[in-house]
């Protein structure tokens, strides 16, 4: 009896260990799909956060870029109908006018980006992710109307530019050296020359009067990549907040400045051509520091020559900053300014002139550095900036918004590294 209740008490526990067994298997599986199923969802979720992201963001540079459009327009348009005025208006003004009707094949337009498009389509994560082929089709839906839009800009007649890339660049090489301002391009006389003579021609007045067809291409790629942007949002619960969140996390990944993290050396490159440096000290004092090459001419009369000259300087302006809530406000006192270094680099001149022409060109370099001292003196260097930092701290953003030339609100950025500590 004792020998067959055990057999039946170890028959009972391995059933119960092949039962527990397969409950745990059964609740792993589940616990694992449940887990993938998680992943999905939040893989699709960010796929189409991110295609609607960048259709709304092609939307906002498209509408931006039909607004300058609009607003160099009106400014053409005044010229074409007051000609008379065209050898009295600024030289900002005339170059908008010219920019409107010249043709420029190094154009890049920041709304037909499409990087972000190139990794949807790539990725074959977008359709398994998706699950919704309406979503995935209003997509493409709205990529094939953003290229259609730039191939018509590049085919269509009333999108060709009455004044081409050739005829601009024959003019250029036909003008002379005093057509041209200190940095090499046309100036007032020569901009206002070449307005009045495309002015005369038909391809201009026939530009001109196209433009609200070419208005109408735009605005009509705009509503349709809107709606469907919209549907796209609908379908898959994507609301603004959720636009909002994914900015934060995707985009701006930065974080709000302490005057504590602010204090230090940060360098600004802005180009090749101007580096400043800002010591903002703990005191609340700033020190900027900069580098920047002047554009000259210097016309070489016996050898009959005009020669482009650099002259690379050194300056460095003493002030005040502070910190308001997510703003920098730096108060630079521009009669503290100081000539560091200054040069002129005589390279390009030929050695006859350098030798004939000595004591000239010293004296061409006093002048030329009181010159640049009273320039820097006699200009404006507060400014206040909203600032941020990115997560590691050594990377300092600030963004000013503003008015331009054209009357349109724009944002800059400009970003700043933290000098390492030697």
């Amino acid at each position: 009896m004792d020998n067959k209740k055990n057999k039946r008490s170890l028959w009972k526990e391995f059933i119960t260990g092949v039962a527990a067994t397969a409950i745990g298997v059964g609740l792993s599986f589940a616990v694992n799909n449940m887990v993938e199923n998680h992943k999905k969802d939040l893989a699709r979720r960010q796929t189409a956060m991110m295609a609607v992201y960048d259709i709304d963001e092609t939307v906002r540079l498209l509408k931006e870029y039909r607004q300058k459009e609009d607003q160099f327009f009106k400014v053409t348009m005044y010229m074409a109908t007051h000609r008379e005025e065209i050898d009295n208006v600024s030289v900002d003004s005339l170059r908008m006018a010219i920019t409107y009707l010249a043709e420029d094949l190094a154009t890049v337009y920041e709304w037909a980006d499409d990087t972000k498009e190139k990794a949807f389509n790539s990725s074959m994560d977008a359709w398994q992710n998706l699950e919704n082929t309406k979503f995935y089709d209003n997509v493409q839906k709205c990529y094939r109307r953003r290229a259609e839009l730039l191939k018509t800009m590049n085919t269509d007649l009333v999108f060709k530019r009455p004044i081409s890339d050739a005829d601009f660049n024959n003019y250029f090489l036909q003008v002379k050296d005093s057509d041209l301002d200190y940095s090499g391009s046309l100036n007032e006389k020569a901009l206002a020359r070449l307005l009045k003579k495309s002015m005369k021609q038909p391809l201009t007045t026939r530009y001109l009067r196209t433009y609200f067809l070419r208005n109408a291409v735009y605005s009509n790629c705009i509503d349709e990549m809107v709606r469907l942007n919209q549907e796209n949002k609908f379908m898959m619960d994507i609301t603004d907040n959720d636009i909002e969140e994914y900015i934060r996390k995707n985009v701006d990944k930065t974080r709000p400045a302490t005057a504590k993290k602010l204090v230090g050396e940060w360098v600004a490159t802005q180009d090749d051509n101007h580096k400043q440096e800002y010591n903002l000290n703990a005191d609340k004092t700033v020190t900027l520091t900069g580098d920047a090459i002047f554009n000259m001419s210097v016309y070489a009369q016996e050898e009959d020559v005009m020669v482009a000259v650099n002259c690379p300087i050194t300056y460095r302006i003493e002030g005040k900053w502070e910190l308001e809530r997510d703003s920098l406000k730096i108060e630079l006192d521009a009669q503290t300014s100081e000539i560091l270094a200054i040069d002129i680099d005589l390279s390009n001149l030929p050695k006859a002139t350098v030798e004939r022409e000595k004591d000239s060109l010293r004296t061409m370099r006093q002048q030329l550095e009181a010159r640049i001292l009273r320039f820097i003196k006699e200009s404006d260097w507060s400014s206040s900036n909203q600032v941020s930092l990115d997560m590691t701290g050594n990377i300092m953003f600030w963004t000013l918004r503003g008015e331009n030339l054209w009357g349109q609100m724009e944002t800059a950025q400009q970003q700043l590294v933290r000098k390492p500590r030697e």
